[in-house]
């Protein structure tokens, strides 16, 4: 069982995507290994803007990134916050790293983000 979180708030850009890390640095995971993941974070914004997420695994060599598809997390509501659950299965290689990035409308803050899961190694 899995669980990592960050104790500090990240700053995210408006318009580009931004990695988020969960504890000490981006890295979510290092292979070799086998996972089941979701990442849970509250984003803090102006209301509409609309918060993407998605998950690539880095070549730590080559500093290559292969990406997922964006999934959309939804829009922030009147009250300015948005909680988002990104979810993710599947096998990391020997020197490839699991990281986590969001994309946002405008810049916004996540204030809380945890990561839980199950790993096989």
């Amino acid at each position: 069982m899995l669980t990592e979180s960050g104790d500090t708030d990240t700053e995210v850009p408006g318009g580009k995507w931004s990695l988020v890390a969960m504890a000490k640095d981006s890295a979510l995971l290092q292979g070799p290994c086998s996972y089941s993941v979701t990442a849970y974070a509250t984003v803090i914004g102006a209301p509409g803007a609309r918060v993407s997420g998605r998950f690539q695994d880095l070549t730590v060599a080559t500093k290559r990134a292969s990406l997922d598809l964006p999934m959309d997390a939804g829009v922030i509501g009147d009250d300015g916050r948005l909680d988002v659950a990104l979810s993710r299965a599947g096998r990391l290689a020997s020197g490839v790293q699991l990281k986590l990035e969001l994309l946002t409308t405008a810049p916004v803050t996540v204030t809380y983000r945890v990561l839980r899961g199950l790993v096989w190694c």
